[in-house]
């Protein structure tokens, strides 16, 4: 890597972004050049409302509007409609399995689905509800391992409208597919909260959500009280049949209603960065290129939330990136990984 490149975990972009922010109201344009997409822009100074930009349907291998939408639930920046009466159903479980725990010794437990894993639900919204444990079935955990595995290939790239060799130098041959990386974002969730939360694995290594519902009910009859997470209908009823009661999580559609926050911006460009592959944020004469693909990239850089960053040869973006490197040699590099500590 060059001197203007850096390999750390995504919550290295927030000295960048700090930078930009101290010049005041600074608009930043996100854009995925590789795709001729402009995605997004937003005030470094502000944040708050951000402008979403109108994309075409996925093509392939190439992300589209329903992608861009994922992202900004996966970053945290659009949350579920009813993000406050899941939480408030999600902390009375919690608290009142707590209160009667002399009377009945049974804890209380929130098994996770897996659209509550890619859309990284407790994480983002959760994480801080007293009392709160997880349950993660090793079939959802199957599931996504599966999708992980999905590589580009030659007819991945048959439905592209944009310029082949300028999107396979950003998302290269061979390299994780998007519904892989989509997987490999979901799989990060689930170490993240391995490192802030209890965290039960329960079940075995098999898929399909008759599995998952089965892995739950077992869990269920183990001294612990249990509650389902999920978006999807089908899923709550198999559970509903299985004795598990559920808490129905509604799916944004409405771009309109994402907010920025010092909390989710890096996170949400993160996501952008993984679900498109590359993005360029700029403004004015300051650029910032945040990739998540590179060669020799290994699971284990994905589930550590790794990027690499390239910057401007501008006085702004050089003493942010040895903020960065400076932060780095006295905490260590590990100080940028999600899995370094809880949400901020």
């Amino acid at each position: 890597m060059s001197q203007a490149e850096l390999r750390l975990g995504y919550r290295a972009l927030v000295p960048f972004l700090n930078a930009l922010a101290q010049r005041g109201s600074v608009e930043v344009e996100v854009e995925a050049p590789h795709l001729g997409y402009k995605l997004l822009t937003f005030d470094a100074s502000r944040l708050g409302e951000l402008r979403v930009n109108p994309l075409p349907p996925r093509r392939g291998e190439a992300p589209g509007w329903s992608d861009l939408l994922d992202a900004l639930v996966t970053g945290g920046a659009l949350p579920p409609p009813n993000l406050d009466r899941v939480r408030g159903e999600v902390a009375e479980f919690t608290a009142s399995r707590l209160r009667g725990v002399f009377d009945r010794p049974r804890e209380p437990v929130v098994a996770l689905d897996t659209n509550a894993l890619y859309a990284r639900l407790v994480s983002r919204h959760l994480a801080d509800v007293k009392g709160l444990s997880v349950a993660i079935s090793r079939s959802v955990l199957c599931e996504l391992d599966h999708a992980a595995q999905r590589e580009v290939g030659d007819r991945d790239l048959s439905a592209l409208v944009v310029d082949r060799a300028r999107f396979t130098e950003a998302v290269p041959l061979g390299s994780p597919s998007l519904k892989a990386r989509k997987a490999y974002v979901a799989l990060l969730e689930r170490e993240a909260l391995r490192t802030w939360l209890k965290v039960y694995e329960a079940g075995g290594y098999r898929r399909g959500d008759e599995a998952v519902v089965e892995d739950y009910r077992k869990l269920s009859q183990m001294n612990v009280d249990l509650v389902l997470l999920t978006s999807d209908e089908k899923m709550r009823a198999s559970a509903s049949h299985a004795g598990i009661p559920s808490i129905f999580v509604e799916q944004p559609r409405d771009a309109r209603k994402a907010r920025l926050t010092p909390r989710n911006l890096a996170s949400t460009l993160y996501a952008l960065a993984a679900y498109f592959g590359y993005i360029k944020l700029s403004s004015g004469i300051e650029t910032l290129h945040v990739k998540t693909l590179w060669r020799g990239k290994r699971s284990e850089d994905w589930l550590k939330g790794l990027v690499e960053l390239k910057w401007s040869p501008t006085k702004l973006m050089e003493e942010a990136a040895q903020r960065v490197l400076k932060i780095a040699s006295i905490e260590g590099p590990q100080i940028f990984t999600e899995t370094s500590s809880p949400p901020p």
